[in-house]
C-alpha cells in the first residue's frame, strides 16, 4: 500500500465560484492601491470637471468682457472727442485711458527698440516727448499727446511703440525702471491729441 497517494486536496466552493467567474471579488478601490487613493482619485477628477467649467465661463466671460471694451471704446471715443475740448493745449481729447507703465527691457520682451525702431534702451524720450505704447488702431504711431495722470501730473508723450497687451483704451508708458512701474501701478489717464 505505500504505492498509493493521498486524495487530491479539496477546494472550496468559494473557490469553484471564484473560478468560474461567479464571485465578485472586485475591492471598492480597484484599480488603484487603497480606498484612500481612490478617493483622492475621484476627488482629482471632480476637480477637473469644476475647471474646465470655469475654463468655459471664462471665456465665455472674456468675450463678454470684449465685446463691452470695444462698445465702450467706440461710443466713449464718439462722446469724448464732442464733448471735451483742452483748453490748456488746444487739442482734441481722445478720451480716458488705462494707463500701465513698462521698462526698455522687460521680461516680457521688450528688447529696448519701439515698433517704430526708436532705440530706447537709455532714454525715455524722442524728440523732447515721452514715449509711449498704444494701440495703433485707437491711437496711430506718431501721434503727439498730452497725458494727464489722475494725481494731475500731465507730460507730453509721442505714440512710438505698441505691445501685445496694449488694446483698445489703454497705453503703456515707458519709464526708467521696474521699480518706477511698479510704484505707478495702473490708474485712468486723461489722453488729448497735440499737434
Amino acid at each position: 500500500m505505500e504505492d498509493e497517494k493521498p486524495p487530491p486536496a479539496l477546494i472550496s466552493i468559494d473557490e469553484i465560484y471564484e473560478d468560474f467567474g461567479l464571485v465578485d471579488n472586485t475591492p471598492e478601490h480597484a484599480p488603484y492601491i487603497d480606498e484612500t487613493t481612490a478617493n483622492y482619485e475621484r476627488r482629482i477628477n471632480e476637480l477637473n470637471r469644476q475647471v474646465e467649467a470655469l475654463d468655459e465661463e471664462v471665456e465665455k466671460l472674456d468675450a463678454e468682457n470684449k465685446e463691452l471694451r470695444n462698445s465702450v471704446t467706440n461710443s466713449g471715443e464718439s462722446m469724448d472727442k464732442g464733448d471735451n475740448e483742452s483748453t490748456s493745449s488746444g487739442g482734441d481729447s481722445l478720451g480716458n485711458f488705462e494707463a500701465t507703465f513698462y521698462t526698455a527691457f522687460c521680461p516680457t520682451g521688450c528688447i529696448g527698440i519701439t515698433a517704430t525702431g526708436v532705440d530706447v534702451s537709455n532714454t525715455i524720450y524722442h524728440e523732447g516727448k515721452r514715449i509711449i505704447a498704444v494701440d495703433p488702431t485707437v491711437i496711430p504711431l506718431g501721434t503727439h499727446v498730452k497725458v494727464t495722470l489722475e494725481n494731475g501730473d500731465s507730460f507730453e508723450a509721442t505714440a512710438q511703440d505698441t505691445g501685445g497687451d496694449i488694446k483698445g483704451g489703454r497705453i503703456d508708458v515707458l519709464v526708467g525702471s521696474r521699480d518706477e512701474a511698479r510704484s505707478l501701478g495702473r490708474q485712468t489717464a486723461k489722453v488729448e491729441a497735440i499737434e
